[in-house]
């Protein structure tokens, strides 16, 4: 390989020095090139670029980690691979006039092996993963037969591939469903019978962003729901955005109801996923959920709960100022959260024996001298301290805190504090 090969240009872009270098060495198939240009701009810094050129091609933007490169082409000459000081080789797909990198990771290894590469009919699922829906389809229209397109569209749905620690990767594109609903019914039947045999393999998983799309094209009916159930779960197991789960629980509840979407919810808890209409199905529900009744009971002892202006408690009885209103939101404020919580905890029977005295010593004379600070006072005798008395109000008899310890007088509805 020569590397580097290949004549220099100088020119002045935008006040600065640009140079343009070929990289790919003197072994490239006739007509194509790995050109590196350098830019250097005064005040704004400098930026270096690859492109890969193929004549009669639009240029395509490329990355590259070193300042070498080789290309070479397929034995059909429908794809070319270059490959830039990285460890793989990476596939370019010749269409038309348009060149399109293959996503990442990359099918070739470190040799060069077509028999390794799909072809761009195989690969285009995939594509729509790094590159937009309609900039494939409009290629793919123009190569493949209409039962191949309707496949296409079958496998190129809500395409997701997780890829190393990434697990929130989004490659749903509204453009799918525009173009599916510009065609015939008879296509978008067909379709949709193609999504309902590809969901149901128990190993195919659809990206959290395109769930709600794809349940709402499986339509809600008693023969679909047990694939529909399956759907959900398999995408809570992804960990997916809490806004895409929450669209989809929303989708659940307004077409299959309460009882099913309550169901849903409670096994999206014990998967350990946290959505607000999720959230607000089960504390609205009597009905058992074992890993909503842990959360509730371990949420009710966050101390920032505790000075929830809109929790109240009368004697041993709470209620809370409940203003979330349908629509069902898809995230919680804090303060929203916190009564959702302590909602759950009157309406399934939870709320613990020192809660409504924790919440009634809100309302105590707090007794708190303007000096000594408590770092400077005797134990035991009055003193000033920087604390938050509303989150330190329960549940024991006294509270021992770095700085000061605060008395609880229950019958004289008073709170001294002390130093320790």
């Amino acid at each position: 390989m020569t590397g580097l090969a290949g004549g220099a240009m100088l020119a002045i872009t935008l006040g600065g020095c640009f140079t343009s270098q070929e990289v790919d060495g003197a072994d490239s198939p006739p007509g194509t090139k790995l050109v590196r240009s350098y830019q250097l701009v005064p005040g704004l810094g400098d930026e270096t670029l690859y492109t890969l050129r193929a004549e009669g091609y639009e240029p395509l933007r490329v990355t590259c980690s070193k300042g070498e490169g080789k290309i070479a082409e397929s034995p059909d000459k429908s794809r070319l691979a270059f490959w830039c000081g990285e460890s793989k080789w990476r596939v370019v797909y010749k269409v038309k006039g348009k060149l399109l990198e293959e996503c990442p990771p990359y099918a070739m290894g470190s040799t060069l092996n077509w028999g390794a590469a799909k072809d761009f009919k195989a690969a285009a699922p995939e594509l729509v993963r790094c590159t937009r829906f309609s900039n494939v389809s409009q290629l793919y229209r123009q190569v493949a037969t209409e039962a191949e397109l309707r496949e296409f569209f079958v496998q190129s749905f809500g395409m997701t591939e997780r890829i190393g620690a990434n697990k929130d990767v989004v490659y749903w594109d509204d453009a799918w469903l525009n173009e599916l609903f510009a065609a015939s019914e008879s296509f978008q039947r067909q379709v949709r019978e193609g999504l309902k045999v590809r969901f149901s393999r128990p190993g195919s998983v659809v990206d959290a962003s395109a769930l709600t799309a794809l349940l709402s094209m499986l339509g809600a009916t008693k023969e679909t729901e047990p694939l529909l159930h399956s759907l959900f779960l398999r995408t809570v197991a992804q960990e997916p955005r809490a806004h895409s789960l929450a669209s989809a629980m929303a989708w659940v509840h307004h077409k299959l109801g309460d009882a099913v979407a309550t169901r849903y919810a409670c096994e999206a808890m014990a998967l350990h996923s946290l959505h607000a209409p999720g959230l607000l199905l089960l504390a609205r529900s009597q009905k058992p959920c074992e890993s909503f009744d842990d959360y509730v009971a371990s949420a009710l002892n966050e101390p920032s709960l505790l000075c929830n202006p809109h929790i109240q408690c009368k004697g041993t009885e709470c209620e809370v100022a409940y203003r979330i209103t349908e629509p069902m939101p898809h995230e919680l404020t804090q303060a929203e959260w916190e009564q959702v919580v302590v909602l759950a905890a009157v309406q399934r029977k939870q709320v613990p024996a020192w809660f409504p005295r924790a919440i009634r010593r809100r309302e105590y004379v707090v007794e708190m001298p303007q000096s000594p600070s408590c770092t400077e006072a005797k134990p035991g005798t009055p003193c000033a301290c920087q604390v938050k008395v509303c989150e330190q109000v329960g549940p024991t008899a006294e509270q021992t805190l770095v700085g000061c310890t605060l008395k609880f007088d229950d019958k004289g509805r008073r709170i001294q504090v002390l130093a320790p």
